[in-house]
């Protein structure tokens, strides 16, 4: 990525990341189409000049049997 660029393609990499959390992670029950079936921490990293520079994820609960 150029120089200034890796921000922007972070803000484009994050809902494609989360699509693919939600697809090992969700599933349809009686209630609701979308239930979740695992709890998820996102931390945005910034850097000292207030871009943003990175992402953190972390899943907890997801069964195995669902990856």
């Amino acid at each position: 990525a150029l120089p200034g660029k890796k921000g922007s393609k972070l803000v484009q990499q994050i809902p494609a990341a989360q699509f693919i959390l939600d697809s090992f992670g969700n599933t349809f029950t009686s209630d609701n189409s979308n239930a979740s079936r695992f709890g998820q921490y996102t931390e945005l990293q910034f850097a000292k000049n207030g871009k943003l520079c990175g992402l953190k994820t972390l899943e907890y609960y997801l069964k195995r049997q669902r990856v």
